[in-house]
């Protein structure tokens, strides 16, 4: 998967960076992927976080049924947060799957959305409600 996002900052030199994280760093848990340099802890080995000069700071997660996770927003203020459910084939289930619940929103397989009136400090809860685990990313975006 390819992600794009603004800099920050002017001028920067084009870089590129790849990293491995394994099914089991982001089983029913949240496993931090990429995170604003502003944050970011320096450190430039596997497992850590891909620095990025932009206000983002990307999560993934595989849900098994029944479980949640909570995302504690990463800066005081109005943030932009979105989710994204993995499909697990080539075409979204008709029926059954993996879902994910966000608040009263339930999202499925290729399912997006934007959760509005999130606030740092502050959480989001994500719950797996479907069939299946529930692969899923989570961006939290400054305005």
């Amino acid at each position: 998967m390819q992600i794009w996002a603004k800099p920050n900052v002017r001028r920067l030199a084009p870089s590129y960076k790849t990293r491995k994280f394994s099914d089991e760093m982001k089983t029913d848990r949240l496993a931090r992927l990429m995170e604003s340099v502003e944050r970011h802890s320096g450190k430039d080995e596997e497992g850590e976080p891909i620095p990025m000069h932009a206000d983002v700071s990307m999560s993934a997660s595989i849900l098994s049924p029944g479980k949640s996770v909570t995302h504690e927003l990463v800066a005081e203020g109005q943030r932009k947060v979105f989710l994204h459910v993995v499909m697990s084939g080539k075409t979204q289930p008709k029926t059954g799957g993996a879902k994910i619940k966000v608040g009263d929103v339930e999202l499925g397989e290729g399912d997006g959305a934007f959760v509005t009136g999130a606030a740092g400090p502050g959480k989001i809860e994500v719950e797996s409600v479907g069939e299946k685990a529930a692969e899923f990313l989570l961006f939290d975006m400054g305005q």
